[in-house]
């Protein structure tokens, strides 16, 4: 019979919150015996728009939509992952607790009528998914998502004192859930016949780049958003660190190799299996066909590319550029310290933003920022922005023919 193949999806969890490892006892056990995607990346800053990325390999079939909610609809140019399962003889299962997501069933079911499961608490969520462990005829693959880590998500056993303390349980129900899945897996013999694939969807900005009229994700693609855990317990493969670039549209190619199933799905753009390839990794926080916003608003449609030294985005208000491994929060904009011309050439003036020349700069700044720094940023800016401007152009140019077909 061939593995079972489960996801677990980790409700904003992004990598500073996921380096609370004692927040995650669960999760961190079965973490540590896993292939541990560390330089992966969320393909979008909310939770649907993820979701159809990962299941379909393609972060293109939501693109035509003007507005996310009961209109949302999905382009089905290539199919959902758990339908590929499922011809492939594999009973499928989705399952979330509490209810209250129905729109997700746009994003599960676009190619049968199968009604994604919603249970009122968890526990029934578990029951659900025991009852098909107990006696299995089949291979299972399953999408178990325990959303109560979001922040505006309640159930019975996340209360807390206040706000900081509700929040904090959200990440405690989110490891109980998840020790109690891996529990069922041990206790029918399973586990040594299971694929886990777990990730972040998005992760959360508490304010920190403006108040953004109090949305702490969906807003621009900074990388405390899109830099999320994700890892792959599989029995057969021993544990190690993944240190290359992966996307979120990547996981359904890995899963699907994983299995020794062919993908032969045609996508917008190419994906990449575990052994590597990609240079890049891009992002956005709305539809191509949401209105542009403007300066004042409290979304401001943004994209972004990162490569392995360097987050480039694009918002309404120009770009910006940083370096994530050292700025993970993205608050210190590179582009500050140059001039650029009118045919996009970067020239060095700290004066701008240190308000003083480079050698009366302190020690600390010298340290990093020397010739050898510069000229690596002045040197990947143009080919960043440029990969940047083509990926905003192609999905403009879908949702143009997505238009012209009457949809």
């Amino acid at each position: 019979m061939k593995p079972n193949v489960v996801f677990i999806h980790m409700e904003s969890l992004n990598q500073q919150i996921f380096a609370n490892r004692q927040w995650f006892p669960a999760i961190n056990t079965i973490y540590q015996k896993s292939i541990r995607l560390n330089r992966f990346f969320s393909s979008a800053t909310s939770t649907f728009m993820a979701m159809s990325d990962l299941l379909h390999g393609d972060d293109m079939l939501l693109e035509h939509n003007r507005v996310f909610g009961d209109e949302m609809t999905v382009n089905k140019t290539c199919r959902n992952i758990f339908n590929i399962l499922k011809t492939e003889g594999y009973e499928t299962l989705g399952t979330e607790s509490p209810t209250g997501w129905d729109k997700l069933s746009e994003v599960w079911r676009e190619h049968n009528n199968e009604q994604y499961i919603w249970e009122d608490i968890c526990q029934d969520m578990i029951s659900k998914v025991e009852a098909h462990l107990q006696s299995p005829t089949s291979p299972l693959a399953l999408y178990f998502w325990n959303p109560t880590s979001h922040i505006c998500c309640f159930d019975r056993k996340k209360m807390g004192q206040h706000g900081i303390d509700y929040w904090h349980r959200g990440w405690a129900n989110l490891d109980r859930s998840t020790g109690e899945l891996f529990r069922l897996l041990m206790k029918y013999n399973q586990l040594n016949n299971t694929i886990v694939i777990a990730y972040g969807d998005h992760g959360d900005d508490f304010w920190t780049h403006g108040a953004n009229g109090g949305y702490t994700h969906a807003i621009e693609p900074y990388t405390s958003l899109i830099h999320t855990p994700a890892f792959i317990y599989h029995p057969g493969m021993s544990s190690t660190d993944i240190n290359h670039l992966i996307s979120m549209v990547d996981i359904k190619k890995i899963v699907l190799s994983l299995v020794n199933i062919p993908d032969t799905d045609l996508v917008s753009a190419p994906t990449f299996d575990l052994n590597g390839g990609r240079k890049y990794c891009f992002s956005r926080n709305l539809s191509a066909a949401q209105p542009e916003s403007k300066k004042n608003q409290a979304l401001r449609k943004g994209y972004s590319v990162t490569s392995d030294y360097f987050h480039l985005m694009k918002t309404v208000n120009g770009y910006e550029m940083y370096s994530w491994t050292m700025d993970p929060g993205n608050h210190f904009n590179l582009l500050n310290l140059f001039t650029e011309d009118k045919v996009g050439n970067l020239r060095y003036n700290p004066d701008r933003i240190m308000k003083k020349t480079h050698d009366k700069c302190h020690p600390h700044y010298k340290s990093i920022i020397y010739p050898a720094t510069l000229d690596a940023i002045t040197k990947s800016y143009p080919e960043m922005k440029g990969v940047l401007d083509t990926f905003i152009n192609n999905k403009h140019h879908h949702i143009q023919s997505y238009a012209a077909k009457g949809n």
